[in-house]
């Protein structure tokens, strides 16, 4: 029978105007210096466009999801279930949700959001260093034991959020930038048959 361990909460943030997540060099291909409550409706559209193709990329959802299947391995093996088949199929159900709108979703801009399109990028590329260097402390599967849990617990809560973020938050009162990785202990078991 398949081990369910369902991550219930890894919050990370980056989901600012509920344009999506990113991953790699993040750039919009708006003009920098302009603010973001002045910024057109097309200008809006190729905001979020950008982001948009920067979630589907994987170059974020790969580390990500690295972090995601070792943490649920690490469950499963706290439980005495089997890390490596638990962890792979967490990676694999991980990476198989791009994150993508698919051209769905709304975007929503901050109209009130005094900072410039420039800082916006650069709190999106300072947190997404930050995201992949939490992935990148996650080991592979096949190398998933108890103890791991612990030792992603703590790589997630040493990590701070970015300046450049801190400072938007202050500049922009209905966007997300905060990189929550304090929620990481919030995990439910949906079924332990191990």
């Amino acid at each position: 029978m398949k081990n369910f361990v369902t991550i219930t909460s890894l919050v990370l943030g980056l989901t600012a105007y509920g344009c999506g997540g990113g991953g790699g060099d993040f750039t919009t291909g708006v003009d920098q210096g302009k603010k973001v409550s002045d910024l057109t409706p097309s200008e809006q559209k190729q905001f979020c466009d950008a982001d948009d193709k920067l979630t589907k990329d994987g170059s974020l959802q790969r580390p990500l999801c690295r972090f995601m299947g070792a943490f649920s391995g690490a469950i499963a093996a706290s439980f005495g279930g089997k890390p490596s088949e638990v962890c792979t199929e967490a990676y694999n159900e991980c990476m198989a949700d791009d994150g993508s709108s698919d051209g769905d979703a709304e975007c929503d801009v901050d109209t009130t959001c005094t900072a410039t399109v420039g800082e916006v990028e650069k709190c999106f590329n300072d947190a997404l260093k930050v995201m992949a260097t939490l992935g990148n402390k996650a080991p592979t599967c096949d190398k998933v034991t108890a103890d791991t849990l612990k030792t992603l617990t703590d790589s997630a809560q040493s990590l701070e959020n970015p300046a450049a973020c801190e400072a938007l938050s202050k500049k922009c009162p209905g966007g997300d930038f905060d990189i929550d990785l304090e929620e990481l202990s919030d995990v439910e078991v949906d079924e332990q048959d191990f």
